[in-house]
């Protein structure tokens, strides 16, 4: 069974590509979830990183300077919506971004929370807590962040929701 791609990246030299994939509309136990690695040139596969994936594979990302790949997993069932960051794989998040310092990377995920962590040694340094909630709405339903990205001079990140809305943070420091 093939699966969607639902990230992919390419290494700052242009040589590999790599997938972010997940066969969703399955149960867990049959979900089929993968992280591969393309030669850019011939498509021939380098690496297949999948087995013991658990939950959707939501994204992946190189740093700027190519030493770490980071990819996204898990499933809010089995992770909780706040999920868990492990050195270089996120749980529980939908996206992420490397800063421009080459020191950290921010997530974003189902607990509405962008998370910033340090490459070093994976440690939560910082979040922000966004509350997004129509005031026409009832109930507590507040939509997943679903993207996050971080200005080339790391002074602004923009997160978006699942209903399209977008806000833009200042990361300069105060």
């Amino acid at each position: 069974m093939k699966q969607w791609v639902r990230s992919l990246d390419i290494s700052p030299d242009g040589k590999l590509v790599v997938t972010a994939e997940h066969l969703p509309h399955l149960t867990e136990k049959e979900a089929e979830n993968g992280l591969r690695g393309w030669d850019a040139q011939t498509g021939e596969m380098k690496f297949d990183a999948s087995k013991g994936l658990t939950g959707g594979v939501t994204a992946v990302r190189f740093s700027d300077d190519g030493k770490y790949l980071a990819f996204c997993v898990g499933s809010i069932d089995r992770d909780g919506p706040a999920g868990k960051v492990f050195l270089l794989t996120v749980r529980g998040a939908t996206d992420l971004a490397f800063h421009p310092d080459g020191k950290h990377v921010f997530t974003c995920g189902r607990d509405r929370v962008v998370k910033a962590w340090q490459l070093s040694d994976g440690a939560q340094v910082h979040e922000i807590s966004l509350s997004l909630q129509d005031k026409g709405k009832q109930g507590p339903f507040t939509p997943t962040l679903h993207a996050v990205s971080i200005a080339p001079d790391g002074k602004l990140l923009a997160v978006a929701d699942a209903e399209g809305r977008v806000v833009i943070c200042s990361l300069a420091a105060k």
